[in-house]
């Protein structure tokens, strides 16, 4: 069993031996496997959407339940004002017109239109419940709806900070992104149907001039072309065996033909997520391969191999490459203001990278709105389920002297000259300080308490306290229900 094993591994390993002799054989002329292999991982990276940006709608749903919350609490009268139905909406309202309006009067206006619309329908509301009508008379209304209007002033300023600020960063890593992506890798805005329409770049008089970097329209499906094309003089594979990059003319006409393979080869690439450092780093890695090549005296800074004609990057067997000396800072005559497809993806990341930190802020933004959600729900809440309005007791105010029970005076009157039996009644106040010698007064203040506990006065039979202050006869107290006991410490007679 184990030399059966043994014997199959090794035809295996034998096959793929052969197989890898073969493969060598039939690349004896490669040359830029290692730049191609960069370049499709660059750009199957410019194919993705960027991984850490998000949309740049935002949820609405506070500021609109908030708005229908708001105007559902308003005055009915002023409620009256708005339609209940988008049909019903003024394009020029009676309100916005005449002087001393502010410019954005319609817009406002318009929103309180939408408010009213919003809060007849209940899904707009907390746990799509509507109020019941006891909240419009209850003093509960009014502070909701101060605390409401609080927070949909904060909610609309959150979303007003986001749409003029974060939503336009947002947006521009969406289509304009793509678009600029597409302009610089396939010299086109959209995105190719197919490999064989991927490159929409022109030759232009010949092969050097055709590979310059900054040779417009710049885009990168011309740079691989440059690496790895066939045509006259060279006609050998330099971007290994699989791939024949021929190129029709090098003066003139569509190099869509010659990308084709290239294009279809660089989709069998894996690569990373999109991100603005992702791109960045697959850009400095496909530049990091330029090199410096002499020819007929002259430097060149170049991707690829150079050719032995008299220009680093025109016809020569077994060369190619793309001139990049006009954007090297070193060869350059002056300050380099040229745009490239190189230029374009730097500028790309950037605007990824400010995606990238947007939607950090969109999602601060979402956090306080819900923080906001939070809140408005827990006051709607109370509202729901708040219970009937009371009216509101009306004020106390201590009873005068003729209005006090005559039990009680007779009690205090009873304590003359008694500062130790006095102090201790509870409806007695001592006036004689450290004398021994002074009648005691009523604390009118103990009998209005009582009062509002029990009822009122003489007479008043309702609701029986326990401490007796309705009754002005100690026997009536002792025979009522609740804490007798009580009754001889309230009306304590010495």
């Amino acid at each position: 069993m184990k030399a059966r094993v043994f014997k199959t591994a090794l035809i295996l390993s034998l096959s793929n031996l052969a197989t890898i002799i073969t493969v060598n054989a039939n690349d004896t002329n490669t040359k830029h496997a290692a730049e191609l292999d960069s370049f499709c991982r660059l750009l199957t990276l410019t194919e993705q959407a960027p991984a850490k940006v998000e949309t740049a709608e935002l949820d609405q749903t506070a500021v609109t339940t908030l708005a229908a919350i708001n105007m559902s609490l308003s005055e009915l009268v002023w409620r009256k004002q708005f339609p209940t139905t988008a049909e019903g909406k003024s394009a020029d309202p009676e309100y916005c017109k005449g002087q001393n309006k502010p410019a954005n009067c319609k817009e406002i206006w318009q929103a309180w239109e939408d408010a009213a619309i919003a809060a007849e329908k209940t899904d707009n509301l907390p746990g799509k419940l509507e109020l019941p009508s006891s909240v419009f008379s209850s003093p509960l209304r009014k502070s909701a709806l101060q605390d409401v209007s609080a927070l949909l002033a904060e909610a609309t300023a959150i979303t007003k900070a986001y749409t003029s600020r974060t939503k336009p960063e947002l947006e521009a890593a969406g289509q304009p992104l793509r678009t600029k992506l597409n302009m610089a890798v396939f010299g086109k805005a959209a995105k190719p149907n197919s490999a064989a329409d991927a490159c929409d770049a022109d030759a232009a008089s010949d092969r050097q001039t055709t590979c310059t970097i900054t040779k417009q329209p710049s885009a990168a499906c011309t740079t691989a072309v440059c690496l790895c094309g066939e045509q006259g003089a060279q006609d050998q594979k330099i971007c290994t065996n699989d791939i024949t990059a021929t190129v029709a003319n090098w003066g003139s006409g569509k190099l869509n033909s010659a990308f084709q393979p290239i294009f279809a080869k660089c989709k069998q690439t894996k690569t990373a997520s999109l991100t603005s450092a992702s791109l960045l780093a697959a850009i400095a890695d496909f530049t990091s391969r330029s090199k410096q090549a002499i020819v007929s005296a002259t430097a060149y800074v170049i991707i690829g191999t150079a050719s032995s004609s008299t220009h680093a990057c025109a016809t020569s067997q077994g060369a190619g490459c793309v001139d990049l000396a006009p954007i090297a800072g070193i060869k350059a005559g002056s300050t380099i203001t040229h745009k490239t497809w190189l230029s374009e993806l730097e500028e790309a990341a950037q605007i990824i990278a400010t995606a990238e930190a947007a939607t950090q802020a969109k999602k601060i933004a979402e956090s306080r709105l819900q923080e906001l959600e939070k809140k408005y729900a827990a006051i709607y809440t109370q509202l729901l389920y708040a219970p009937a309005d009371v009216a509101p007791s009306p004020p106390t105010t201590p009873k005068k002297t003729d209005e006090i029970p005559t039990a009680m005076q007779q009690s205090c009157t009873k304590h003359k000259n008694n500062k130790k039996d006095c102090t201790e009644e509870n409806n007695c106040i001592w006036k004689g300080g450290e004398s021994d010698k002074v009648d005691g007064e009523v604390n009118t203040t103990k009998v209005a308490e009582q009062a509002t506990q029990a009822g009122t006065g003489e007479g008043e039979t309702r609701g029986a306290d326990p401490n007796c202050g309705q009754y002005t006869d100690p026997e009536k107290c002792a025979k009522a229900p609740g804490k007798r006991r009580r009754a001889k410490t309230l009306f304590a007679v010495g």
